[in-house]
């Protein structure tokens, strides 16, 4: 099995071991409640953390240990795509969770955000 393989289903136990229910969700629904411009706990589907900060006006904001990145976002209705610089382009679904989303891109899972 590959590692990134591995890597999404730990995070996943990770996420539901609270009994957390997934539920998927319309970019346009999640969007509204994720574009505030307060900043996200991420996780990655290979275990490393950062935060994300998704702002109203389509711009986006990531920390991760000493690296920032700045990009944006689009939806479409059902996915929301990220940009960032220097990164190819990556869209996602996002779940709902008890205490924030999962990120979907195919049948894998990107990233995940709560609140800190």
């Amino acid at each position: 099995m590959s590692t990134r393989f591995i890597a999404s289903c730990v995070l996943a136990c990770v996420v539901l071991a609270g009994g957390a229910s997934v539920s998927p969700t319309f970019a346009s629904e999640s969007v509204t409640e994720i574009a505030d411009g307060q900043p996200w706990q991420v996780t990655m589907f290979n275990g490393r953390r950062g935060e994300m900060t998704f702002n109203p006006d389509g711009t986006l904001k990531m920390r991760r240990g000493v690296m920032n990145m700045r990009g944006n976002w689009t939806s479409d209705g059902e996915q929301v795509c990220l940009n960032m610089a220097n990164m190819p382009q990556r869209c996602v679904i996002f779940e709902k969770t008890a205490d924030g989303y999962i990120a979907v891109n195919g049948e894998n899972m990107a990233f995940a955000i709560r609140r800190p």
